[in-house]
């Protein structure tokens, strides 16, 4: 097929499309003839057009269009007809996208413990239903993490923690606090249940040897063949003091070898990074088949604590890359940002985009001797994702579907004419297009 065909991209907000322009000239270079930005509010499915901002490179212009060849989901749906109006639009089988979502943590870790090879790497989780049930919890592993189901960023979890006697402690990003008993943690934890569906999981303890918190982040993205590769690993280590690991808090990147060499000696260190690139060789293809389903790049998020047992944490559909920018450079985070549309140029061409991959599950040697630009390489996420109750499409209603389109559609110019004329700068375009350095790691 010829290159001449359209990208959409879709978003939660458009405000002023210049904020895409970034995307819209890798896009164009790569060999789309034009990109198309638009919201869920602008896809009629009933009448297959599209109500978007168009450019060929040189300014931009607002018009009806038919369903594009292949699409880019770059927006981030809290709830409400938004997430709604999203699942319904990806469901589309006619309005194909790059990649689709895995649903809320505890859906991926169900399917997660499908695959043998992850079970020994995957922590105690649990649904948190009651109360009781997280203090029962507690009590059998001493010290628990709580989570937001469908949290990012580190956002709202929890350690709580036993200290015998009675004596309890809660800490977040913010503070600690003491209980000193069990029911006064109880009606903490059923306060804290309340704003929310939360997973309960046992904690380990991940500091390093100089005490501070740190994780592994694994990048990994098709590439302009349809094929896994591994973009790039970094060690993220937290500031002394906090519980997190995340790079905005004032948080370093490592480079993975070197770091683990230093916790664990040469021999134990190597391996563990064997080990890390082989889950990253493995994870991928897996999640694909076992939810049936395609999907375009993943930030894998891995612990290893004081014993040096391995530990998956985090399976994210929309990475963050700040810290694989640290460790390989601005070149290597230039040519992983263009990666997507190269997937996504790969897919456009074939004669028919086939509704689930074909990708197979690549060997960690094989995936590793494609992680070099220039000697280096790093990862940029812009890959798509569906957002809802479990994150996956759902069948739609034509009618039904038409009339919350027309709904946000309305509420969307609402908005449009009062931004009408506003650009908000980089920062918001950077917001819809990825989520950076997200689900930092609760430390002890």
């Amino acid at each position: 097929m010829a290159t001449s065909c359209m990208l959409g991209l879709m978003t939660h907000y458009v405000g002023s499309p210049s904020r895409f322009s970034r995307q819209t000239r890798a896009a164009l270079s790569e060999g789309f003839a034009e990109v198309a930005v638009f919201t869920p509010g602008d896809v009629s499915l009933s009448l297959r057009r599209i109500s978007a901002y168009v450019s060929r490179g040189r300014g931009w212009v607002r018009r009806m269009i038919g369903f594009p060849r292949i699409s880019i989901d770059l927006g981030f749906y809290d709830g409400g007809r938004w997430a709604a109006a999203s699942m319904r639009v990806k469901n589309c089988r006619s309005l194909p996208f790059i990649g689709y979502g895995l649903g809320n943590k505890w859906k991926i870790q169900s399917h997660l413990l499908q695959s043998s090879e992850l079970k020994e790497h995957l922590l105690p989780t649990l649904v948190a239903e009651r109360a009781t049930a997280v203090m029962q919890f507690v009590d059998e592993h001493r010290h628990v993490m709580l989570k937001p189901i469908n949290g990012k960023c580190g956002r709202g979890i929890i350690r709580l923690s036993s200290h015998g006697g009675g004596r309890f402690a809660a800490k977040d990003n913010r503070a600690s606090r003491r209980f000193g008993s069990a029911a006064g943690a109880g009606l903490y934890v059923r306060h804290v249940l309340g704003r929310g569906r939360h997973l309960m999981q046992r904690w380990i303890d991940i500091r390093s040897n100089s005490g501070l918190v740190y994780d592994i982040r694994a990048l990994v993205q098709k590439n302009g063949r349809g094929e896994w590769q591994l973009s790039g690993t970094a060690v993220r280590e937290g500031r002394p003091n906090r519980i997190t690991s995340n790079l905005k808090t004032g948080g370093r990147a490592c480079e993975l070898a070197g770091y683990l060499r230093g916790q664990f000696g040469s021999e134990r260190g190597a391996a563990l990074v064997e080990r890390v690139h082989a889950l990253a060789a493995h994870i991928p293809a897996f999640l694909e088949e076992s939810y049936g389903i395609r999907l375009c790049e993943l930030g894998i998020d891995l612990a290893v604590d004081r014993d040096g047992r391995l530990w998956l944490l985090e399976v994210n559909i929309k990475p963050g890359r700040s810290v694989i920018r640290r460790i390989y450079g601005q070149g290597a985070f230039e040519q992983c940002f263009r990666m997507p549309f190269r997937y996504a140029l790969h897919l456009a061409r074939l004669p028919h985009i086939p509704e689930v991959p074909a990708a197979p599950m690549v060997e960690a040697s094989a995936i590793r001797s494609r992680t070099a630009w220039s000697g280096k390489t790093a990862s940029r996420g812009m890959a798509g994702a569906a957002v809802g109750a479990d994150g996956m499409p759902v069948a739609a209603d034509t009618e039904a579907v038409d009339a919350v389109v027309a709904g946000i559609a309305a509420a969307g110019a609402a908005i449009r004419a009062v931004d009408a004329g506003a650009d908000a700068g980089d920062a918001a375009g950077s917001a819809a297009a990825g989520n950076p350095d997200d689900d930092a790691k609760l430390g002890p």
